[in-house]
């Protein structure tokens, strides 16, 4: 799976992992000089329109990092307040496009909040550097719904 340019990312990018356990469709692409896996959930046959709907994923996180971060620091404050979050604390790692048939429904963006978690508040707290936060929205007809975001965090992926 080669490392590219997500501007450049198309259908053939796209291949096949973990076939003898739950196969998913993968891609990877570099964000910010990190690595980003793109996975596909809900089909094993990539279209086209798939890859032109995470480029509009990543493009739509570039443009609305600052809100992004906004809505990180809100749900944090329940966990952490005071806690602020910017926008170059947003460590993305992961993109889940969720399909049903032929059709992209729903799409989740995985991230770590970066920063110095050295802090006791954090030995109190369930959320620390390993902690991670999923963003989810719709996705209508190939268009990204950046009004009607949910957001949750969690430590399971350790």
């Amino acid at each position: 799976m080669p490392d590219l340019n997500w501007t450049k990312l198309d259908a053939t990018d796209f291949s096949v992992k973990n076939p003898d356990w739950i196969p998913e469709l993968e891609a990877m692409v570099h964000l910010r000089d990190a690595p980003v896996t793109l996975t596909i959930d809900g089909t094993l046959e990539m279209s086209p329109d798939y890859a032109e709907c995470f480029k509009m994923l990543i493009d739509g996180w570039l443009t609305n990092r600052k809100m992004i971060s906004q809505l990180t620091e809100k749900h944090l404050e329940r966990f952490l307040p005071g806690r602020k979050v910017r926008s170059d604390e947003l460590l993305i790692w992961g993109i889940t496009l969720r399909v049903d048939g032929e059709t992209a429904e729903a799409a989740s963006f995985f991230y770590r909040v970066g920063g110095d978690y050295r802090s006791a508040d954090y030995k109190l707290d369930e959320f620390d550097d390993r902690s991670v936060v999923e963003l989810s929205c719709c996705v209508d007809d190939g268009v990204v719904d950046w009004t009607d975001l949910d957001i949750a965090t969690t430590n399971d992926f350790d």
